[in-house]
């Protein structure tokens, strides 16, 4: 080991371990430094090369090593899949078990009550001082490499051999137990306990306070915005494809592959089941109202019902199976989505209003724009195109890399949100701006739904996992920038790495301290 003053001139040399060193760390008051070997070993040593400490206790490599803040605690991970904290007089505290490969690096929070690991099985985990498993954060595509915690404990940065570094908003989730993503906006995600199914929807309640999701079983359920299963709702015989909130919260709707669309109360009674499609129903929805339910089928048709369960009206015209269906926000017109390539405006008595004609592919998905004067479709062409209530395009999104599953509008209608296949989400701005892209998703996102105060917009794919993403909706693009270029602007002024003429990267925007 050698120790160097800021000049560059040589303090001290020494030698440590018999194998090669893979991290070193100061005690917070400099008065002696840790260092990890892969001879499976860490060591405190003085600034004068005495060894103070050995701790042993590792059964494979010792990866990283780190004081606490206050100096009192030792913390090192190992390629053995645990991480141990000791005291300074050598002593094993607790042993963090739980990641599925190497433990690449850990740090503790400001305050010292949380603990931070990262593993090459590409997530970081969360801890207590007492070795509680507090979140999973995941998002990175390969072996997680570094970390670190900012001293405020709102903050996490990660870094992996994905290329990524990552920002992780630690805001009310350290005591929560559930299973946290985050890639630059703060969000929580949560794995169905079923089994790697597929959750085909999600959906928030009016008061924000439960959303539900359908997946590929029989089953529809709610949860707490924390991940706490509230309630299964058990009836249908085939995979459940939709689930909706009436708009006064008190009942729900879910529509099913056995052909029946069932209405529920929110202690998971069933009300009314109602039958008259011919094969899988692929959507259903209340109107603005909650007094009318309209369902969209494979059997080519969308049908209007009463909440007795009677039907009302059957719209025909499209010529393949439909995929969606939504009321515009004044609930006098009904929009559909089909296989044919063509989405359809209709009127309450089911006469076709306009035919919106254009994609490459099926349509996916659709949404009205709060106002109800845009509507967004979604197609397996990978792109999203916005109409006028008249049917007329207005404009063509591209970027997805893949078909695009899902749309929905902000509450405000400033941010259109679509999904897609390759596990991404993109925002755009109203006029068709892309603003952001949110990765983190392990497969195929299925659909999305904002909350009704617009601050978070949910997701889920086809592994069975919702995330819930805070978003700073008012922030434009430049904002945006702005944002990113204050957590690398140290980096960019001061780092060797960079090259001279990326440094002025963000000489445009103003970054105020």
């Amino acid at each position: 080991m050698k120790l160097w003053d800021l000049q560059g001139r040589e303090l001290a040399s020494f030698p440590t371990h018999l194998a090669p060193v893979s991290a070193i760390s100061f005690r917070p008051d400099g008065k002696a430094i840790a260092t990890a070997s892969r001879d499976g070993t860490a060591q405190v040593w003085s600034l004068q090369g005495r060894k103070v400490l050995t701790l042993k206790g590792h059964q494979g490599w010792v990866m990283y090593v780190t004081f606490s803040r206050d100096g009192k605690a030792i913390a090192t991970a190992s390629r053995d899949k645990t991480a141990k904290l000791w005291n300074l007089q050598g002593q094993e505290l607790l042993t963090l078990r739980g990641h599925e490969d190497a433990v690449t690096g850990i740090g503790f929070s400001g305050d010292g009550q949380t603990i931070a690991t990262s593993s090459t099985d590409r997530t970081v985990r969360l801890w207590n001082r007492q070795g509680d498993r507090l979140q999973v954060l995941q998002g990175h595509t390969d072996a997680v490499a570094a970390l670190h915690l900012g001293p405020d404990n709102r903050l996490l940065a990660s870094g992996g051999e994905d290329r990524s570094i990552r920002l992780w908003s630690l805001d009310g989730l350290m005591g929560a137990q559930a299973s946290v993503s985050q890639p630059a906006t703060g969000v929580m995600t949560w794995y169905d306990a079923l089994g790697k199914e597929a959750i085909w929807g999600v959906s928030f309640s009016p008061d924000s306070k439960s959303i539900g999701t359908t997946g590929r079983y029989t089953l529809a359920k709610l949860w707490t915005s924390t991940g706490r299963e509230l309630l299964t709702l058990q009836g249908h015989m085939d995979t459940v494809r939709s689930l909706q909130f009436s708009p006064d919260g008190k009942r729900i709707l879910t529509a099913s592959k056995d052909k029946t669309i069932k209405l529920w109360n929110l202690n998971g009674k069933l009300l009314r089941t109602l039958r008259g499609h011919r094969a899988d129903v692929r959507s259903a929805t209340f109107s603005p109202d909650g007094k009318t339910i309209a369902s969209a089928s494979w059997d080519t048709t969308a049908k209007l019902w009463n909440l007795d369960g009677q039907e009302l009206v059957t719209l025909r015209g499209h010529q393949a199976g439909l995929r969606s269906i939504q009321f515009s926000p004044d609930g006098q017109a009904i929009a559909t989505t089909s296989e044919d390539g063509t989405a359809k405006l209709w009127d309450r008595q089911g006469k076709a209003l306009a035919t919106l004609r254009g994609h490459q592919g099926g349509v996916l998905a659709l949404s009205f724009s709060p106002d109800g004067q845009v509507i967004a479709t979604t197609s397996a062409d990978k792109t999203i195109k916005l109409w006028n209530r008249q049917g007329k395009e207005l404009k063509t999104l591209k970027g997805h890399a893949a078909e695009v599953n899902a749309a929905s509008f902000s509450p405000n209608g400033q941010i259109l949100a679509t999904a897609c296949e390759a596990a991404y989400i993109y925002l755009w701005s109203r006029d068709g701006e892309l603003l952001q892209v949110l990765g983190g998703h392990p497969a195929g996102i299925r659909s999305l739904s904002f909350s009704p105060d617009g601050q978070t917009l949910a997701s889920s794919d086809a592994s069975g996992n919702v995330v819930l993403w805070r978003l700073d909706l008012q922030s434009n693009l430049d904002a945006l920038l702005e944002q990113g270029c204050k957590w690398v602007g140290d980096y960019l002024n001061n780092s060797t790495d960079v090259k001279q003429s990326d440094r002025h990267l963000c000489d445009s925007f103003v970054i105020n301290p």
